[in-house]
């Protein structure tokens, strides 16, 4: 019982906590849900799909002009990043671990810049729910990254810092700490209508 009040009133300070750094964003698959928190002063941009499932940076700028911006990818190993076949994958590949995938990921980052600086980063925020894997990857002539994977059930969840200059990237940390530790995912047995987006 004690344990049970414990983790109650853990949850609810967690709740306020994240109410004071921005508002916490749900959204529905045919078998899941997912969400994690939109920072304050930051906003999800609709109109980027191109770039990702989901577009995070500054209010009041297009994300192109945006000094940090955020991206979030679902990975089907099955059908790649946007539904497309996955390229270069096997059948192996189809039930790779995420430290697989990881390492896959950073041999073709390789291939594209071999003059790369690749280090394990260390958040100050951990997620209570999900194990990620956190990297950063920086290339003369390239964007700044910081990239943090975990797997769920049928997906690879990539969260995606990204700059043009190491200054902003570390002045949008903060932010990528509130998404990163507060995404969680939740899988349903019974389908339903996911979100249009």
């Amino acid at each position: 019982m004690r344990r049970t009040v414990c983790i109650i009133l853990f949850f609810m300070t967690l709740g306020v906590l994240w109410a004071q750094e921005g508002s916490m964003r749900s959204f529905n698959g045919r078998t899941f849900s997912f969400g994690f928190l939109e920072p304050s002063g930051w906003m999800i941009n609709n109109e980027a799909a191109q770039l990702a499932h989901f577009v995070l940076h500054k209010e009041g700028m297009d994300w192109r002009e945006a000094p940090a911006i955020l991206f979030i990818r679902l990975v089907d190993p099955e059908r790649g990043e946007h539904g497309q076949e996955a390229l270069g994958r096997n059948e192996q590949q189809q039930d790779e671990s995420l430290e697989a995938f990881v390492k896959r990921n950073v041999e073709s980052f390789k291939a594209v810049c071999p003059a790369f600086e690749i280090k394990d980063v260390k958040l100050s925020r951990a997620n209570l729910g999900h194990e990620f894997i956190v990297k950063s990857y920086d290339c003369p002539g390239m964007r700044h990254e910081i990239t943090a994977v975990t797997e769920v059930p049928d997906y690879f969840v990539l969260l995606v810092l990204s700059s043009r200059s190491e200054e902003d990237l570390k002045a949008a940390l903060p932010k990528y700490e509130q998404v990163v530790s507060s995404f969680y995912w939740r899988q349903r047995e019974t389908a339903q209508v996911p979100d249009d987006r």
